[in-house]
């Protein structure tokens, strides 16, 4: 199986980063669309990490270095995280429950 370890870092560290900005902006839209918007924006800033892997692995303190570090990915996260929030693709001012009804369509 082919793997993007870059991708499986940033998924793997989003939480981290998610939890940080509820605590800083409650108000903060962390909606799925947001929150893939954040990942892909993330993995646009790093280089891709390919690799043949079995299911279900892990990304390694190795792989994590070899991408900069976990505090670098993790600055990455932010930094695209805080540009998302400010500028949702949706809209500040558009419903969640309109956003849920235009995805399922």
């Amino acid at each position: 199986m082919l793997v993007n370890y870059a991708e499986k870092a940033v998924i793997q560290l989003m939480a981290n980063v998610v939890e940080k900005i509820r605590e800083q902006d409650a108000g903060a839209c962390l909606c799925e669309i947001c929150l893939e918007d954040v990942a892909a924006s993330a993995l646009n800033k790093l280089p891709p990490l390919y690799a043949s892997s079995e299911p279900g692995d892990h990304v390694t303190e190795s792989q994590l270095n070899e991408l900069g570090g976990e505090q670098k990915i993790m600055a990455i996260i932010m930094n695209a995280a805080l540009i998302i929030i400010k500028n949702p693709r949706h809209g500040i001012d558009r419903d969640i429950d309109d956003l849920v009804r235009d995805k399922a369509k």
